[in-house]
């Protein structure tokens, strides 16, 4: 099958908008493998793929950390039920994803000073209490800051 300009564009501009090139494909008729094909024998349509990739990426990366978000300090409604019957809601947050979030917030910053332990506690086969603990590494400038600080 020859892929024309017309039908290289429509499946960039699917995989730009976030769709994985096996679904873009689907979408436009054909199979990823013809797409494939088509990169190989066109340079710049590599090239224009590649780019296209990044940015759905970029979208699809967006998207999630919005509802990562929207989960970790909106919280999610869950139903509560009593004798069979719905009788209110209870709002639910993430404490797991809003750890991931103020992490990534900190990377982006520059601040690689947080740290992350996993503590455990097991008796058997039976896992007793999980902890997750992010915190500040202490630093020599906190240090100085504390000690200085005091008067």
């Amino acid at each position: 099958m020859v892929v024309n300009k017309a039908l290289k564009k429509e499946f960039l501009d699917l995989v730009e908008s976030g769709l994985p090139g096996v679904q873009a494909a689907k979408q436009v008729g054909v199979s990823v493998r013809t797409m494939e094909r088509a990169r190989e024998k066109d340079e710049q349509f590599g090239k224009d793929w590649h780019d296209a990739r990044l940015e759905g990426a970029r979208k699809r990366q967006s998207e999630l950390e919005t509802e990562a978000w929207r989960r970790a300090v909106k919280g999610t409604k869950k139903p509560v039920y009593q004798g069979g019957k719905k009788v209110g809601a209870i709002t639910e947050y993430s404490n797991t994803l809003l750890m991931f979030l103020i992490k990534a917030e900190a990377r982006r910053a520059g601040d690689d000073s947080f740290v992350e332990r996993s503590d455990v506690t097991s008796r058997g086969d039976k896992v007793e209490a999980g902890v997750i603990v992010v915190g500040r590494r202490h630093t020599d400038e906190d240090e100085w800051h504390a000690e200085h600080s005091k008067s």
